[in-house]
């Protein structure tokens, strides 16, 4: 049991380096030594626990990942009829947005998933586009 709480340790510890530097930095300027050497384990321990970095920054991307599938977004789509008013759009799209921002500014996760989240979704300009469309749309 002890083995595997120590295991585990490490892997939170990488996982949570990997995340903090990737906010700082982006995903693509984040070394795997510089992840072991803020997590204080060694090089080795990133393949060992991941196999690859492209594996251990699918696992910061599935960890941030988790709180937001806390709170589908399915779920507030799911209470608008089939021919919603522009009003019951524009409410839709505030509680999306609100929820979004709750999620990310959510003091109770680590500092670095508000910086990550919005790195990655910045990146994710479809989303913008969307949401412009959307609020073209409600005019």
């Amino acid at each position: 049991m002890n083995r595997y709480k120590s295991s585990e340790k490490t892997r939170q510890a990488l996982i949570n380096a990997a995340g903090e530097l990737a906010a700082e930095h982006g995903i693509n300027a984040v070394t795997t030594r510089a992840i072991a050497n803020l997590a204080g384990e060694n090089l080795g321990s990133i393949h060992y626990h991941f196999g690859s970095k492209e594996k251990l920054f699918e696992a910061v991307i599935l960890h941030v990942a988790e709180r937001w599938q806390s709170l589908p977004i399915k779920d507030i789509v799911a209470k608008v009829d089939d021919d919603p008013s522009r009003a019951e759009l524009a409410q839709m799209v505030s509680h999306v947005v609100k929820r979004n921002v709750a999620l990310i500014f959510d003091r109770s996760a680590p500092a670095w998933h508000c910086r990550f989240s919005i790195n990655w979704f910045s990146g994710l300009r479809r989303c913008w586009i969307l949401f412009a469309l959307l609020f073209w749309f409600l005019k």
